[in-house]
């Protein structure tokens, strides 16, 4: 008796741990599919990809964490940091993505494994932090701070 095939190929994940990803895979969650655009960049928990949601032309950024329990269990943590936050924001705005002081802050959308990593769907924004630093030769900014 054969073994029946496996409805997908399983995830390729690399020496360094992290899911290999091209222009065009596809990436399904239970509730939508993404299709990888292109590489954003990576760091030593995952890498970013921008992404289209089904076949649409709306974007978002996928982080996908490396295969590795320890980066798991970080990452739990900043999933409920975002939960946190986006629960904080929803008392004093009914869509917390649109009070002033969260609009530069990504908004954690869904996360699911893709086989033995986890994704996180992030809202895109038009740079990460250490690009803005860079474009700023890395001095310091100032913080606004506004009395209630």
């Amino acid at each position: 008796m054969s073994a029946l095939p496996a409805p997908f190929p399983p995830p390729f994940t690399n020496s360094e741990l992290h899911l290999q990803c091209n222009a065009g895979d596809t990436i399904k969650s239970s509730k939508h599919s993404y299709t990888v655009q292109s590489r954003l960049g990576g760091g030593t928990f995952a890498t970013v990809y921008r992404c289209s949601v089904d076949s649409s032309s709306h974007t978002v950024a996928l982080k996908i964490v490396k295969d590795h329990p320890a980066y798991l269990s970080q990452q739990s943590h900043e999933i409920g940091f975002f939960q946190q936050l986006d629960a904080v924001a929803s008392i004093t705005s009914p869509r917390p993505s649109s009070h002033p002081s969260c609009r530069h802050l990504p908004t954690l959308h869904d996360y699911f494994m893709h086989g033995q990593h986890l994704v996180l769907v992030f809202s895109l924004h038009g740079t990460n932090l250490f690009s803005y630093l860079k474009s700023r030769q890395f001095r310091p900014t100032g913080l606004q701070v506004r009395a209630r």
